[in-house]
This record gives structure tokens, C-alpha cells and sequence, in this order.
């Protein structure tokens, strides 16, 4: 019995030995193409590894912005700034409501903000959440809450990262981002992505949609908010703007609306201002010309939260409409 055992034991640490040095040769020396389980992207797409870099030294802010990468490319840190308010931004890319709890727990007590702002795509409260936690893995040191949300994902991507995580933290391999990136994005002191460029060709007409809810993602919104009243911290759920045709084109829009307004606090932007082709990067990020317009308007709804003297031209102008879909 010993000796089978023993057998057993060397043929399982044979397998992950094998297993681990496939992985790494495929990852690093094989085109994404060709290994479309294998996704490791230390410093990749939104500037992550910078932005929790960042998050590591900063406490006492003012205002904490959560979610996708519609919160890190659509609120501008420096508007806060400007106006007087040390905003912190911890978006990240396809950041689910489960992605932001795990992020939400390890920092708000360090942050201390005085309101939160959670940004909410709903498309993404139907997401598996994988892209979101492959991107926390490559970009986070790895502790026990980010392993056992990889060990939960019941996903092999999630577990590839995971594996090539601790190896390459077990070998000290060393992460550098570039603060400009050849895409044109660059990090802001804060967290927030700036992009050089204007707009991307408009796609054919919009196929129509609906939104999916999976019960996990909301119970992550719920446990959120009910820390954030526990803690007395005001907060607001956005719906940031996403082009016209896209937005028309979702069919339970105002489902959507019904199931956020529950929560508290809620605007959903869509319907408070318009905004042309003109002022959006893609189908639904905003362009810098879009995030002025967008962030005026937030940051009026701030200076009331927070009683802050916004200055004049900060303030949302005409461009808001009478009907307000926000519950207070």
C-alpha cells in the first residue's frame, strides 16, 4: 500500500511539473491565437499594476470611484482635483460586482473616502467575471481572497493564471508598466485612463438586446452597500452614458433601472444627458470631450453629497434634462 502510494504521489508531482513547464513555454513563447486558455497579462490592458501600486499608498480621499473600465476611462481624477476633492479611481477592465467587492473589502477602510461612487454597466451583472479576475491575478500580489476567488471560478483560464501567478510571484519576476501606452492611453495619478484618440468607427445597427442578471452579481452589490451603510458612507449608483443606438436597442432598460433604484441612490445617465456619436471613444466609453460633459454633471451631484463649493463652471448647465430617473 506504501508502495502505491508512493507511485501515486511521484506521478501526480511528474503530471504538475509537466503541466507547469507546458504552461510557461506556451504562455511565453507561443502567439495568444494559438492559447486561448492560457491568459497571464501582467501591466495589460488599464493599467491595473499601476493603479494598485498606487492604491497601496493612498488613504484618506475623498471620493473612491468602483467598477469597469466605464469608471477608470470615464471619471477624470483631475476635475476632482480641480475642485477641490482627492478622488480615488479603482476601476478596472470588465470589473463585475463580484471583482469589486474583493477590491472594495481590501481597500476601504484604508481609503476612508467620505462618498463612493459605483459605476454600474449593467451588461457586466451578467458576466462569469473571468476576464475581470484573470486581470486581478496578473496585477495584485496574490493573498488569500484572490486565490479563492480563482479557486471558485470553476474556470480553466482562471486556474492557468492562477498557476503561472504564484510561479512567477515564487520567482520574483519583476512587472513594469509604462505610464503612455502605444494604444495611446495614459495613466493619471489616481487611476483614471486618458486616450489620445477621438472615436472609432461607428459599427453596423444595433441588434436588439437584454440585459441578463446573474443572482451572484447582485448579492455582491448587496453585500456593498450594506458595508458602506454599516460604515455611514454615502453613496451613489451611476449608469454612465453609453452611445444612443446602443442604449436604445437593450429592451428592459427601465427592468434595469427598477432593480438599481432598490439599492439607494441612482442615476442613470442615459437618461439625463445627451450626448452625440462625437463624445464617445467606442460603443460605450466616452472620449475626453465626453468625460468633461459627463463629469460636470457628476460632480454637481457630489457638491451636494458632500456640501463642496463646486465652481460655477463646474456646474451642470442646460444640458440636463427635466426628467430625473434617480432615487434619493
Amino acid at each position: 500500500m506504501k508502495k502505491f502510494l508512493s507511485n501515486v504521489f511521484k506521478f501526480i508531482s511528474l503530471a504538475v511539473g509537466l503541466y507547469l513547464i507546458l504552461l510557461v513555454a506556451s504562455q511565453q513563447l507561443l502567439p495568444p491565437a494559438y492559447v486561448k486558455n492560457i491568459t497571464y497579462v501582467p501591466g495589460g490592458n488599464g493599467h491595473l499594476y499601476t493603479r494598485l501600486n498606487e492604491a497601496d499608498t493612498t488613504k484618506n480621499i475623498d471620493v473612491l470611484i468602483l467598477g469597469s473600465s466605464h469608471a477608470y476611462r470615464g471619471y477624470d481624477t483631475r476635475k476632482f482635483r480641480l475642485n477641490g476633492l482627492r478622488a480615488f479611481n479603482l476601476g478596472s477592465s470588465s470589473q463585475t460586482p463580484i471583482q469589486t467587492e474583493l477590491l472594495f473589502n481590501e481597500y476601504i477602510d484604508q481609503f476612508n473616502p467620505q462618498l463612493v461612487i459605483f459605476d454600474i454597466y449593467p451588461v457586466l451583472l451578467g458576466s462569469d467575471g473571468v476576464e475581470s479576475t484573470i486581470d486581478i491575478l496578473s496585477n495584485q500580489t496574490l493573498n488569500i481572497k484572490t486565490a479563492s476567488l480563482a479557486l471558485g471560478s470553476r474556470n480553466i483560464k482562471v486556474y492557468n493564471a492562477f498557476l503561472l501567478d504564484m510561479l512567477f510571484e515564487g520567482l520574483g519576476k519583476e512587472t513594469t508598466e509604462p505610464e503612455l501606452k502605444p494604444n495611446g492611453d495614459k495613466y493619471v495619478a489616481g487611476g483614471y485612463i486618458e486616450t489620445s484618440q477621438d472615436h472609432v468607427k461607428k459599427e453596423r445597427k444595433q441588434r436588439t438586446k437584454r440585459y441578463i442578471v446573474d443572482r451572484k452579481q447582485l448579492e455582491a452589490v448587496t453585500n456593498i452597500v450594506a458595508s458602506l451603510k454599516k460604515r455611514n458612507i454615502p453613496y451613489m449608483l451611476i449608469q454612465a452614458p453609453v452611445r444612443n443606438d446602443v442604449y436604445s436597442a437593450v429592451t428592459n432598460n427601465s427592468e434595469m433601472d427598477s432593480i438599481l433604484q432598490k439599492f439607494g441612490t441612482y442615476y442613470n445617465f442615459n437618461k439625463r444627458i445627451f450626448l452625440s456619436d462625437h463624445e464617445f471613444l467606442d460603443a460605450s466609453h466616452l472620449n475626453q470631450r465626453g468625460v468633461d460633459i459627463f463629469n460636470k454633471h457628476v460632480l454637481s451631484i457630489v457638491a451636494e453629497k458632500l456640501g463642496s463649493a463646486i465652481s460655477n463652471d463646474q456646474k451642470a448647465t442646460s444640458i440636463l434634462k427635466v426628467t430625473s430617473h434617480s432615487t434619493e
